[in-house]
């Protein structure tokens, strides 16, 4: 036997060193040892296949594609965006936001019967992707990437000029752009505790082209030493009905400086939002109110306040006036200069908020944001970003991927690396060299994608033959197929082993204290670096028990690990105590006997127990 068995069993070769040896005190020594460590195993067999399941897990993240998001995932007409499009079109969820962001969040959590392959997959790459915007740009980039990402996911189109009504969207994208109802969402990429802004210009104008605007707003998470490890999204939104309170009310009801924005010259800022919300008010002039109660007479009103950029408002009125005039003389190029004055103002305002050398910003904490019963907020749930919470949803899904997936996802990075060592190699000599590892790499994945369902047929096929009977009825012609119910019984074991989770009928027999060498040869057949695995982390446990309790494995324990290992049980009980007494008894001896050497001791014992050391030294 190896020597990490002889290493278990220290604990008793200290036991012997004064007591008088022979035959019947050795073997009730090795007795002694034979304890039970099986319940502990079934006790701590989650966290046995949990370290196995996070080992395959971190192989598995390693040979996953890597796909690293740009804004040109915003763009649906780019080239990237048509490569990763197939990847989030395995997101369900419909066509809402909530839906889809839920689908995605579904992967994560625990027991959630989740079993495609193509789903896991995906979710996988996809969350990777959304690790790469967190920890590989910096603050000003990651907000511009993560649209993105996001417009990939949400089917939709990032947005960044000025749209065909002369407004500098604040919309960041338009979700499901393709479908009967688009969605305008502003994107915000915020800490836990970093209130909510946005520029009043751009919302009035962006509220003026669309009935509302949806506000994503991904707030980051971080651990005890200070990275991100997740983002939790929230979702709320302005129509043109709720705007003017969500930015002027505090979270008690009362007015906040925000509400200085809706400010009107010559009214005080109370006067000024009676009036934007219908109301009339009285002035010296007497009472004052709007025309009507249309949008199209607040807005008109809107862009008077004091939040509204003066400069926008003129050049948008200049603008107005000459697309009429222009209609009238029937000259459309008359209003040219117009819009284009226009836009610089709208750009200008815009570079001004982003470089903050100016322009009018709202606010809104996360306190007001929950407080408001009139705002449609919402939270979506939250996303991992780090690497470690992302391995530790991977490693919920390793037993039911297939080991043959992971080899194809070897093959198939091998194959990228080696195509892209042939057309970049300085040398041609290795470049024909990489060439020739790409062909064969090619061969391994064509050859992944079928040979296991052929060998777990042909596995399958050969139970089904060793346990059934055919006989023919020699007048008919008739055969009649037979099998016993503990034919049966082992059939189901072979194609659970064979078809199911990897190594879940293995785990489940060697807990029970039943394995059977059928289930460990075709686990092993059809897994076998999950069956190595398995071996370890069994192995690893037991020694680990034994050092701790100073106790041997009981019969049930040693009979399936014998049985995982293909070799004899009860030898390997009493071998490996044989082997640890002979040791620790050998100086006793020499003491005792003097002339009587250590070879002959370990002779005599030999023939003494002459099958279990046997199968020990074999």
């Amino acid at each position: 036997m190896s020597d990490y068995i002889k290493d278990m069993f220290i604990e008793v070769r200290e036991k012997t060193k004064d007591t008088a040896v022979d035959t019947k005190l050795l073997m009730e020594m090795i007795g002694e040892t034979l304890d039970v460590v099986y319940e502990e195993f079934v006790q701590n067999e989650p966290e046995v296949l949990s370290e196995m399941s996070m080992d395959k897990a971190k192989e598995f993240m390693l040979v996953l594609p890597k796909f690293v998001p740009t804004e040109a995932w915003g763009d649906p007409n780019s080239m990237q965006r048509e490569q990763i499009n197939r990847l989030f079109s395995v997101m369900g969820g419909g066509r809402t936001i909530e839906g889809k962001l839920q689908f995605l969040q579904r992967i994560t959590v625990p027991d959630n019967k989740i079993t495609s392959p193509r789903r896991i997959i995906s979710s996988l790459i996809i969350l990777e992707s959304l690790k790469a915007v967190i920890h590989s740009f910096n603050a000003a980039s990651a907000g511009f990437v993560f649209e993105g990402w996001l417009s990939a996911l949400l089917q939709g189109a990032q947005e960044a000029e000025i749209s065909a009504k002369g407004n500098l969207p604040i919309q960041d994208l338009i979700a499901f752009e393709q479908s009967d109802n688009p969605i305008p969402i502003s994107l915000k990429l915020l800490n836990q505790t970093t209130n909510i802004e946005g520029s009043y210009t751009n919302l009035i104008d962006g509220l003026d082209e669309f009935d509302r605007m949806v506000y994503i707003v991904a707030r980051k998470s971080k651990d005890e030493s200070g990275s991100e490890e997740g983002i939790a999204i929230e979702q709320f939104t302005f129509t043109k009905d709720n705007f003017i309170d969500a930015l002027s009310l505090s979270a008690r009801g009362g007015r906040t400086k925000g509400a200085d924005l809706f400010r009107i010259s010559g009214l005080t800022t109370e006067q000024s939002i009676t009036l934007l919300k219908g109301g009339n008010v009285r002035t010296k002039e007497g009472p004052v109110g709007l025309p009507d109660d249309s949008w199209e007479s607040k807005y008109a009103l809107l862009q008077m306040t004091a939040g509204y950029s003066d400069r926008v408002r003129r050049k948008r009125e200049a603008a107005v006036a000459a697309a009429q005039s222009a209609e009238a003389a029937q000259d459309p190029t008359t209003d040219t200069q117009a819009q284009e004055e226009l836009n610089e103002a709208i750009i200008e305002e815009w570079n001004m908020l982003l470089e903050s050398k100016g322009g009018t910003q709202w606010h809104i904490s996360p306190a007001q944001l929950k407080s408001y019963d009139f705002v449609d907020y919402k939270t979506l749930g939250s996303l991992p970003v780090s690497e470690e919470s992302i391995l530790d949803v991977a490693r919920m899904y390793m037993d039911r991927l297939n080991d043959e997936l992971l080899d194809l996802f070897t093959a198939t990075k091998s194959l990228s690396e080696n195509i892209n060592k042939y057309f970049t190699a300085d040398r041609r000599d290795g470049a024909i060299g990489s060439g020739e590892k790409a062909i064969k790499n090619s061969a391994q994945i064509q050859q992944a994608m079928t040979d296991k369902g052929i060998q777990g047929t042909a596995l399958l096929m050969g139970v089904v033959k060793e346990n059934t009977d055919v006989s023919f009825n020699q007048i008919t012609g008739e055969a009649r197929v037979s099998v016993s119910d503990a034919g049966l019984a082992k059939i189901a074991r072979a194609k659970n082993a064979i078809f199911g989770r990897s190594c879940e009928q293995l785990a489940l027999e060697f807990s029970q204290g039943a394995l059977t060498a059928q289930t460990v040869s075709l686990t092993d057949a059809m897994y076998p670096n999950m069956t190595r695995v398995f071996r370890e982390k069994c192995r690893n446990m037991i020694v680990e028990e034994s050092e701790k309790t100073g106790r041997q494995p009981d019969l049930q324990v040693a009979s399936n690990y014998a049985t995982l290992n293909y070799t004899t049980a009860v030898p390997l009980q009493v071998g490996i105590g044989v082997q640890a007494m002979l040791k620790a008894m050998e100086g006793q001896q020499q003491q005792q006997q003097g002339n009587r050497s250590a070879a002959s001791l370990k002779g005599t014992a030999n023939r003494a127990v002459t099958p279990v050391t046997a199968s020990m030294e074999a």
